[in-house]
Order: C-alpha cells, then structure tokens, then sequence
C-alpha cells in the first residue's frame, strides 16, 4: 500500500516567515465542495509568526493543520470555520504558542486535536501553549490529546473530550506497532 496524502487548499513551509491578513476561501475559489482535506497546512514550520488568518470553509478533514515538525511558532488572531478538527497539531510539534482564535462554527468530531498519528513521525507534542481562544456559540472549547501531549490552556472555557484522547493514544500505538514491528508500509 502507498501513502495518501492530504489535498490541501493551501500549505505553508517556512522557516522565520511572517505572514499576516491571508484569507482562505477554496469554494470562493471554484473548488467542489468536499475536493480538498484540509484548508490550511502548515508543514516544517520553524521560528514562523502568523497572525490574522481567515479560514471560511473547512475541508473534508480539517480547517488548519499543524503537520509534523512545526516548532517555536506563533499562530494568532485566526478565524476559523469547522471541519471534523478545527485544528490537528500532529506529531513532533512542540512550542507553539496558539492564541486569541475565534471558532466560528465548531469542529463536528472536536475543535483541537493534539499528538495524532503523523505518518513521518511518532514522538509526542509537547509544551504546545493555547491562550484566549473562543467559541461563537459560547460553548466550551472541546480538545483531545494523545496521552504525553498534554498542552497548556490560559484564559479559555475548555472541555476535555477523554474518551477520544484514550481513543488517539490507543490508535497511534497501534499504528507504531503496525509500522515499526509489522514493517508494513503507511496506509
């Protein structure tokens, strides 16, 4: 089996890049409904500072996605709407500071997902940092974490979602030992 990967609207790579006021709006842009993953990507990220990004449509999977390898960033003052996620922080992103975020419209599985399955790497994230984020309906803020991945949340009205973080640890176990043991490729 090969690996999938992800269609996403629109993926940044950078490393001690700046970017502000970006708008993202792929059916705005003519794409089909349902024809890309993930919105917004975000991969090999180090030293970045964005601010004020607006997401209008999430993808089939997520509205921003923090892939592996992300480091010592600052994502601030984002708008986001849904997605199963509203944001995936994959494996191996650690010291991102994540804050002031309005969810306009709530992801329909969780809002933050933490420490999930990377298909290049498997350590945990660790001291991710979350502060003033809110919801527009007023409602906590629901996140899940792979157990070792636990981040830290100032100023937010938040709900952790236990049995889908037990759920994550359970799943990347599983697929190390599938990966690593089996020797089976990534599916």
């Amino acid at each position: 089996m090969s690996t999938r990967h992800d269609r996403n609207y629109r993926s940044f790579t950078g490393q001690y890049e700046s970017l502000e006021n970006v708008t993202l709006d792929p059916l705005g842009a003519g794409w089909a409904k349902g024809s890309w993953q993930d919105t917004c990507k975000f991969w090999h990220s180090n030293g970045c500072f964005y601010e004020s990004f607006y997401i209008h449509n999430a993808g089939t999977e997520d509205a921003v996605d923090i892939g592996t390898n992300c480091n010592k960033n600052v994502f601030t003052g984002f708008t986001v709407n849904g997605g199963k996620q509203v944001l995936t922080l994959k494996s191996e992103s650690s010291d991102n500071m994540l804050t002031d975020w309005l969810i306009e419209r709530p992801g329909s599985i969780v809002d933050i997902e933490i420490g999930n399955w990377g298909s290049q790497n498997t350590g945990p994230s660790e001291r991710n940092h979350f502060d003033g984020w809110m919801r527009r309906d007023g409602k906590p803020i629901t996140y899940a974490y792979r157990w070792g991945c636990r981040p830290t949340f100032v100023d937010m009205h938040v709900k952790h979602l236990w049995w889908l973080s037990a759920g994550i640890t359970l799943f990347v176990m599983g697929k190390y030992v599938w990966h690593k043991w089996l020797k089976q490729p990534d599916d």
